[in-house]
């Protein structure tokens, strides 16, 4: 994936809070945020999912920021990276490109990322 960060078109912000991710219309779980931005976002599982994949994400931002404590996201997104990072247990990176980001998230995202990125 040499030259895969040159076609960004945001600096990926790490996240320095836990939140799990799940995909709504299975409810199954997905794995855990790892990094963030308006236009998509990394997710550490433990399952393959294939490239090219649609699927709407569900979150859970822990925050302590009035605006955001419990809201529950609702964003869809298609994979477009997938790439097994240890074997044992396995475990995954899952890039996804936000396909449908409705203003209410956006703001919210955004509010979460002023508070909980972390700088690199």
């Amino acid at each position: 994936m040499a030259g895969y960060g040159n076609r960004r078109k945001e600096t990926r912000k790490l996240i320095m809070s836990f939140a799990l991710v799940h995909d709504a219309k299975t409810g199954k779980l997905l794995g855990y945020l790892r990094d963030l931005t308006l236009n998509g976002a990394q997710v550490n599982g433990s399952k393959e999912l294939d490239i090219g994949t649609d699927v709407i994400l569900t979150m859970k931002l822990l925050s302590d920021i009035p605006e955001v404590v419990g809201q529950e996201l609702h964003i869809g997104a298609r994979v477009t990276r997938c790439v097994a990072v240890t074997e044992m247990p396995v475990s995954y990176e899952i890039g996804f490109k936000f396909t449908d980001l409705p203003s209410e998230e956006k703001e919210l995202i955004e509010k979460f990322l002023q508070r909980y990125q972390f700088s690199r």
